[in-house]
């Protein structure tokens, strides 16, 4: 019995992103860290999330969790800010890859207040600007 190869070809980075996509990708960054640090979810609405976006993670009881964007945007707008409580920010890009044209995948940490988290942030270029539409996020502290 032989072993069977899938074969594929490798886009160069090139062809899949200019300079202008990873600028947009930048921007979107910005506005997602600085929703998180002054609590202003319209950042989150206005830039970087699309209105379909769900956010997920593992419940403490090993279930998935679902959260909608807009119940998100909610609970970040009704909490104090880490900003208004004097906390340190902290947030960092830690890999930004352009897997076709239309489509990224972002992975960064942030705290907020006393957690720190992973994000995998799944972003779609639409009518020439980049929308997250899923965020996978994990808290490390």
């Amino acid at each position: 019995m032989s072993a069977t190869s899938v074969g594929f070809k490798a886009m160069p980075i090139s062809n899949l992103t200019t300079e202008h996509d990873l600028e947009g990708v930048q921007k979107l960054m910005e506005a997602y860290f600085d929703c998180l640090w002054t609590g202003d979810a319209s950042l989150w609405r206005d830039v970087a999330f699309h209105p379909a976006a769900h956010l997920y993670s593992v419940g403490e009881d090993g279930s998935l969790q679902d959260w909608p964007i807009e119940e998100v945007m909610q609970k970040i707008a009704n909490r104090p800010s880490p900003e208004s409580q004097g906390a340190e920010r902290k947030d960092v890009i830690l890999s930004i890859d352009f897997t076709s044209p239309t489509t990224a995948l972002v992975r960064c940490e942030v705290a907020v207040g006393e957690r720190y988290y992973r994000d995998l942030l799944n972003l779609i270029k639409l009518d020439g600007g980049w929308k997250i539409v899923s965020k996978l996020f994990h808290i490390l502290a």
